[in-house]
């Protein structure tokens, strides 16, 4: 068994991957449309995509977007038009020279 002694008091620094500046979430599950949300600090374009398990596309939009808090349901843009059936999907966000890709957990 490893011990590891900190001094109380003793500073402590964490830093975090995670940018509130540009950021992208999914909202709860279950539920009868999987929106995404993302937020943006500059206006500019951006490319929403889902993705199945397997890495195929199963629809994407660019749009151009204002600085600010967005919402974004699945059968607004999907090329498809239909629900997505209950499984894992992994949804990538491209914008400002970045990327985002969270899990996205559909549930029926």
């Amino acid at each position: 068994v490893a011990q590891m002694a900190v001094p109380v008091g003793a500073p402590v620094t964490v830093e975090s991957p995670f940018d509130p500046s540009f950021a992208l979430w999914t909202s709860a599950n279950p539920g009868p449309r999987p929106a995404l949300h993302y937020a943006l600090t500059t206006s500019g374009p951006v490319r929403l995509a889902i993705y199945d398990g397997t890495g195929r596309a199963l629809g994407s939009v660019l749009e151009q977007a204002a600085s600010g808090a967005h919402t974004v349901e699945w059968e607004s843009w999907a090329s498809a038009r239909a629900p997505l059936p209950a499984g894992i999907y992994w949804v990538r966000l491209e914008a400002l020279h970045q990327d985002r890709i969270v899990r996205l957990t559909v549930v029926r």
